[in-house]
């Protein structure tokens, strides 16, 4: 091979069908994917190769090397894989003569591995979506407790505002005419 071409993979089946078709025989495409050496951190458990396909994830897709290698088969022959450098697994492939559709590549294989991967990833949704729903369920309480905190502050400053008003020299030099304005409000209301 004289030259590759480097993807960054995941890409959707369609955008891998049409890079292949440019693709001249003679080329490499070196692709990356992701998998075994960020399963703990993007989906929080071990990693476990026949129980991950193509799983798709809220910030990661994890890909075995099984799954990529049955259905990027279809399309590439694989010269070499180097399943860990900078955490990622990088493949090294070569155009096939043939010519493939969008769903050939997303065609299930006979494996069963693609059953037990579908299941575990909708596990895995469920999952991040269960601590979504949860962490969105606290969000108000926190939220509710900062503003409850807040109002408290502010109610203690303006009780403290009046407080100081009350005592104040003004306060009560002024009270003989508050009381005078009050008893004539309450005259005028009786006159109504």
């Amino acid at each position: 091979m004289s030259a590759a071409t480097k993807l960054d993979l995941p890409l959707p089946p369609r955008e891998l069908v049409a890079r292949s078709r440019y693709l001249e025989s003679e080329l490499g495409l070196i692709a990356t994917f992701t998998g075994r050496w960020i399963s703990e951190a993007a989906a929080g458990e071990p990693w476990v190769e026949d129980r991950v396909g193509m799983n798709v994830l809220r910030h990661a897709v994890l890909m075995s090397e099984w799954w990529v290698r049955e259905h990027w088969g279809r399309a590439f022959e694989f010269v070499q894989i180097d399943l860990r450098s900078q955490d990622l697994s990088w493949a090294l492939m070569r155009k096939r003569d043939v010519q493939l559709a969008v769903e050939d590549l997303e065609l299930p294989a006979d494996d069963p591995r693609e059953y037990a991967a579908l299941k575990h990833n909708l596990r895995q949704l469920r999952r991040e979506l269960e601590h979504e729903l949860a962490r969105d369920r606290e969000r108000p309480e926190q939220a509710w407790a900062g503003q409850a905190a807040e109002h408290e502050r502010t109610i203690r400053q303006l009780q403290q505002r009046v407080r100081s008003y009350e005592n104040s020299l003004s306060w009560k030099a002024t009270r003989p005419v508050r009381e005078v304005a009050r008893t004539l409000r309450t005259t005028r209301g009786r006159q109504d």
